[in-house]
């Protein structure tokens, strides 16, 4: 089909450009804009010259421009056709190694996940979220993990939370490169980036000790022992924390919770705690209603302080994880690794380490003595 011609108005050309490439940007636009459907006739080289009122050299030129281009194609004896859209380009994918048990939702993990997508933004790579739960519905998670990678074509792997090292062994010997965020494995081909935990602890711990805090609790969930076989969680080396009496309360993920009980046998106990710390800011705010639940508050009665990551502003006193800047920083490394050294055995020898930033917060008070309750 040809193009409608308007004899009326003779269309503006602007003499900045050659002639032939003013054709080519107006036809090309025609196209691009669905005026004209692919498979349908493009312009010939006549309907240009009367509607342009140009020569037949270049009404030509601009037909060749198009060819060459991919807009069109010519046809001996049919004509000038507008060519349908190439197929797309399969995306490269990294999978993402998630428990289905922590929801996507929580802070920790939107923080990683919009790291993850930063990282990617710029590339030709995509995430492919990969619910790690069901493999351990399967009577062989290492081969259900390495049907999974290969049937979806992913190419690396992040992953978000702890799995045993076993699981991941046999797509470690086929060369694909997993790249863990926040913790570790003892295996040396896993690349992992970490926060520094150490250094997050000293600065609350000063911040405790110069508001006379010397009794804290503090607060952690862990990892069932089934998921840690071989991964080197964040160390917290408390004993060289020495000006403080810490008493270490742990209770697993994905089962009950129990901040309360633990809140409120510390605060009845022999050694009462002045302070309470907080792994997690979501861990942080449990505490805090299991404070005020026993009728206290914060910071009159006891201070809190979390190590994690808040949504936004804050009123608890922490320092928090820059995770939006690991992940963003893991998914890169692991392109990179993927483009130029795809086949090498190992990550570098030291990992990646970002300093935590201090939120000033509102709930750090000077130590009580005592309490009544």
């Amino acid at each position: 089909m040809a193009i409608e011609i308007n004899t009326k108005q003779k269309p503006r050309i602007s003499k900045r450009e050659p002639l032939y490439l003013e054709l080519f940007e107006a036809v090309k636009q025609r196209i691009e804009k669905g005026h004209l459907m692919p498979g349908t006739k493009a312009p010939s080289e006549s309907d240009l010259i009367a509607e342009f009122h140009v020569s037949s050299t270049t009404a030509r030129r601009c037909l060749n421009e198009l060819e060459q281009a991919g807009y069109v194609d010519r046809m001996q004896g049919r004509g000038t056709f507008v060519r349908p859209p190439s197929p797309l380009t399969p995306c490269r994918q990294i999978g993402v190694l998630y428990n289905e048990l922590i929801s996507l939702t929580d802070i920790f993990s939107s923080q990683l996940l919009k790291g993850i997508g930063l990282g990617m933004e710029q590339s030709e790579f995509h995430p492919l979220l990969m619910a790690s739960g069901m493999l351990k519905r399967s009577l062989d998670p290492s081969a259900a993990l390495r049907e999974l990678v290969r049937r979806q074509d992913v190419e690396g792997l992040i992953i978000m939370s702890p799995l045993p090292q076993s699981w991941l062994e046999p797509v470690l010997d086929e060369g694909m490169a997993v790249m863990a965020i926040n913790f570790g494995y003892d295996d040396p081909r896993i690349g992992r980036v970490v926060g520094d935990t150490s250094r997050a602890m000293r600065w609350l711990a000063d911040r405790l000790v110069e508001h006379g805090h010397r009794q804290v609790t503090l607060l952690r969930r862990t990892f069932p022992e089934d998921l840690t076989q071989g991964v080197r969680l964040a160390v917290m080396s408390l004993s060289q924390l020495d000006q403080i009496e810490w008493n270490l309360r742990e209770f697993p993920y994905f089962q009950q919770d129990q901040t309360k009980d633990i809140v409120r046998q510390s605060m009845e106990g022999p050694q009462r705690p002045t302070a309470f710390v907080a792994y997690g800011y979501e861990l942080a705010l449990e505490t805090r209603d299991a404070i005020r639940s026993m009728g206290l508050s914060c910071p009159e009665d006891v201070s809190l302080l979390f190590t994690g990551v808040p949504p936004g502003r804050t009123d608890i006193s922490g320092e928090i994880i820059p995770v939006e800047q690991m992940s963003e920083w893991a998914v890169q490394a692991l392109m990179k690794r993927l483009d130029s050294t795809k086949n090498a055995e190992t990550w570098p020898p030291a990992a990646k380490e970002f300093p935590n930033r201090s939120n000033p917060g509102l709930t750090l008070a000077l130590a009580k003595s005592s309490l009544s309750l």
